[in-house]
């Protein structure tokens, strides 16, 4: 039973329906804006559709839990440098 066709297909769909915003747009999030200019500063300027995905609609930042898999150097690790942050500011 060979599921992969199947998450390139979602995936595929998530991409198509979400569009990227600005890393800027975290402030609303109460993400400290240094954070926003050390992510800049590495050349960060945009969220990846499925990094804003997570944010908008999965609640990565209303303190739910979730489980991102995707390939190497994708952006998972931002994911949880952003949710960090928001933690820490609580």
């Amino acid at each position: 039973m060979r599921k992969v066709p199947q998450l390139r297909k979602l995936n595929k769909r998530i991409i198509e329906e979400v569009s990227m915003h600005n890393i800027d747009d975290l402030t609303r999030y109460d993400i400290p804006e240094s954070a926003i200019k050390c992510w800049q500063d590495r050349g960060i300027t945009e969220l990846l559709p499925f990094q804003e995905k997570a944010i908008q609609s999965f609640g990565l930042l209303d303190g739910k839990s979730l489980l991102v898999s995707a390939p190497t150097s994708s952006g998972k690790t931002l994911l949880s440098e952003i949710a960090a942050m928001r933690v820490a500011r609580k």
